[in-house]
Order: C-alpha cells, then sequence, then structure tokens
C-alpha cells in the first residue's frame, strides 16, 4: 500500500493525483461502522434469530473549513469556490462525448495522521455552505463543506486488522 502521509489532513483524487490540503483540522470527525443483521423468524420462538448478512463500508464525516483570507498563506488559499468545485467533482462520472457515463467517479484517499492513514473510498455528500464573506465580484472568501466518505475494499477486511490499527 502506498504511503499517504503528509502534514495536515489530505483528500486525494487517486486517478489524477490532484489534491486538498486542509488549511485547518476538522472541530469533529465521525466515523460510522455497521454490521447488517437479518432477522431470520422461526414459528413458535419469541425472538427473531439473528443472522450476520455483511458489514457496510465505514462512513466517515467531518466539516472542512475553507478561508480565502488567510494572511499566512493567501496567494494559496483564495479560491475557495475552485477548492468546493473539486470536492464536488469527485462525485461526478467520467462521461464520454455522447454525454453517457463511461465509468464511475474517481477514487478518492485521505490522509490525517495516523487516524487515517491513506482510506480508499468515494465521497458520497460534498455539501457547502457559503458565509458572509464575498470579494467585490462575489466570489467566496468563506465556506464549510460538509464532507462524507465511504470506505472502499477491494477484499474482506478481517477483525483481526481492525484490532490492530491496520484498517
Amino acid at each position: 500500500m502506498k504511503d499517504y502521509t503528509y502534514e495536515r489532513g489530505v483528500i486525494l483524487d487517486k486517478d489524477t493525483s490532484e489534491r486538498l490540503i486542509f488549511q485547518y483540522n476538522p472541530e469533529e470527525i465521525t466515523e460510522t461502522n455497521r454490521a447488517v443483521w437479518s432477522n431470520l423468524t422461526i414459528h413458535g420462538i419469541h425472538h427473531p434469530r439473528l443472522q450476520y448478512t455483511s458489514g457496510e463500508g465505514r462512513v466517515i464525516s467531518f466539516t472542512l473549513r475553507l478561508f480565502g483570507a488567510d494572511e499566512v498563506n493567501s496567494a494559496q488559499t483564495r479560491d475557495v469556490k475552485g477548492k468546493v468545485d473539486f470536492l464536488r467533482s469527485l462525485l461526478y462520472p467520467d462521461v464520454t462525448s455522447q454525454s453517457l457515463p463511461s465509468r464511475a467517479p474517481n477514487l478518492t484517499v485521505l490522509s490525517f495522521g495516523r487516524l487515517y492513514r491513506g482510506i480508499q473510498g468515494v465521497l458520497t455528500h460534498v455539501n457547502p455552505t457559503y458565509h458572509n464573506m464575498f470579494t467585490a465580484d462575489l466570489n467566496p472568501l468563506y465556506a464549510d463543506v460538509d464532507i462524507e466518505l465511504v470506505e472502499f475494499h477491494v477484499k474482506a477486511v478481517d477483525y483481526r486488522e481492525v484490532r490492530a490499527g491496520i484498517r
């Protein structure tokens, strides 16, 4: 597995290697892990029996705060809309000249220190909120972007990998 270690949080387009480096750490990150169980109804027994059917992809949710008026890196950080557009683009498929999807949206890699070391997934939500700071030509200078990423695995994940912190 490729090492996606950065000094700050990063969302990387795995196909193009374009990336968005976080200006600020999210205030909180929520991780949802679920297992799907089916109820097996047996006549004459009060409670149904449960049977494991599958796991669902780990869902990682957080809000990115984007400022276009960052004094430290003002030349790099002014384009809030461009950063939002990059994130939004990760929701869209590749489309042929006949306007037909030729393949699914690009895979994404999330890195955030030791917490998320190159988690491969797909973005499922990119919801920007533009706040009350705009340039004279109405380009946004401040946005919060709610992000939701669902982890993507080609191979099954074993519980021992999760306990060891590998997954």
